[in-house]
């Protein structure tokens, strides 16, 4: 509003009682939002789409998908085509749920953001299992007969085109811990827009991260390129079980934040069980058997996730995240060191965010980075997300963002707070301060 008063005076009466109001407009943070037009914001998410297919949280499902391509490389096209066009529908169909899931929760009052799903202990716990699952069937190369083993799509004796579907779908639920440069301005753009721009917005999110598989479905003859299939590829499996691994490890840690120490020792004691039954299925050749130590795994998954609905979420990650180095944040903090003149940096982050955890160890955490701070009278300030916050989701909304990570960087002199880079590394980051 060009013609917007500075401030504004008046009473307010409510309730028959009279108060006197002498307030100040802010300059709000949403002018970064109202700053980018529809297509910026429909290029923003493409280009930030396809950015994810290179993020680390991305990575063990795209290689799994990448290698199944290559199995396929004598082929026809028509196989190819069709393996291609269900992931990308299966990415599609999965950014569209979560726009369409984020919009009715907050039609229902519900704040949530970008990642919303990984704050729930339920589905974190579920994903650690399901990875771990994964990595022994690529490992043990384990053949029950369920579209649940096939979730990588690997190996040249693989139709199932469901795979290729659920492959793309389980990509977007481990991708939306990531926040790709571009995609937060694009993604916090969208949801404060009615419907019918929001879902164009997933759309185009949604495309980005297909495109090198777009391409593929349109020029089927590009698999050539590829290396030829050979036992390379077993190894290569095999090898990819330890990023699936890795995961489920990443996986559990969020969970020791979001929960107890006596529900992390029962989702391990879980894993090890069915651990065990798979070791039990490669010994045996009774179909019957191995039926059984099937449904035995679901059953226990059940029974672990069934305990794990009934617990309070911990809600103290967020103390409990600022260590010694770094201040508790509120949601007036940054009004607060204002009015002092204090110069500082808020981390708005979570444990489930990679980009966060990298963030952390390549820039925040380093020691020269660390004595700039001390230098400079920086205050260091941590808003961990690890958990549902409605007075974090509110600030990160305030600045155009539904995710994080989130760096808030302010100092005497400056006429309002400035947002650095959502990637940082140590020289990129002492140079924006």
């Amino acid at each position: 509003i060009k013609d917007r008063p500075s401030n504004v005076d008046g009473i307010l009466v409510i309730n028959d009682k009279s108060f006197v109001i002498v307030s100040e407009f802010e300059e709000s943070s949403l002018s970064v939002m109202e700053s980018i037009s529809v297509w910026q914001a429909l290029i923003f998410a493409f280009i930030g789409g396809l950015i994810l297919n290179i993020m680390p949280c991305v990575f063990p499902i795209i290689s799994l998908k990448a290698l199944s391509f290559v199995s396929m490389g004598g082929g026809s096209t028509k196989k190819v085509r069709l393996h291609a066009l269900n992931f990308c529908f299966g990415v599609i169909i999965s950014f569209l749920t979560v726009a369409m899931a984020i919009l009715l929760l907050q039609k229902g009052g519900t704040m949530v953001g970008w990642g919303f799903q990984l704050q729930s202990p339920l589905i974190v716990a579920f994903l650690a299992i399901l990875m771990f699952i994964i990595g022994l069937v690529l490992l043990m190369d384990i053949n029950i007969g369920t579209s649940l083993t096939r979730l990588g799509s690997v190996g040249s004796n693989d139709s199932s085109y469901l795979g290729s579907f659920m492959t793309g779908v389980l990509a977007v639920v481990v991708a939306s811990p990531c926040t790709a440069p571009f995609m937060g301005a694009a993604i916090g753009y969208a949801l404060i827009q009615p419907s019918a721009i929001t879902i164009p917005i997933f759309l185009s999110l949604g495309l980005g991260f297909s495109l090198p598989y777009l391409l593929l479905a349109l020029f089927p003859s590009l698999i050539t390129k590829m290396p030829r299939p050979g036992e390379w590829m077993n190894t290569l499996k095999e090898f990819f079980a330890f990023p699936m691994f890795a995961t489920s490890l990443w996986l559990l840690w969020v969970f020791s934040f979001q929960t107890t120490a006596d529900s992390l020792i029962s989702l391990l004691i879980t894993i090890l069980l069915i651990s065990i039954i798979f070791w039990v299925v490669t010994k045996s050749t009774s179909k019957i058997s191995k039926a059984l130590s099937l449904l035995a795994v679901i059953i226990i998954i059940l029974i672990q996730l069934s305990s794990i609905n009934t617990l309070k979420a911990n809600t103290s990650s967020n103390e409990s995240a600022s260590d010694a180095n770094s201040d508790a944040w509120n949601i007036n903090i940054e009004k607060e060191l204002k009015e002092l003149d204090q110069a500082y940096l808020i981390n708005f982050t979570a444990a489930w965010c990679i980009t966060c955890q990298a963030n952390d160890k390549l820039a925040l955490s380093r020691p020269a980075v660390k004595t700039y701070f001390e230098e400079n009278n920086i205050k260091y300030i941590k808003a961990d997300w690890t958990n549902r916050d409605n007075d974090i989701l509110e600030v990160l909304t305030e600045y155009g963002r539904t995710g994080v990570p989130l760096y808030l960087y302010w100092k005497p002199g400056l006429d309002k707070t400035l947002i650095l880079p959502a990637v940082l590394t140590e020289e990129l980051l002492i140079n924006s301060l």
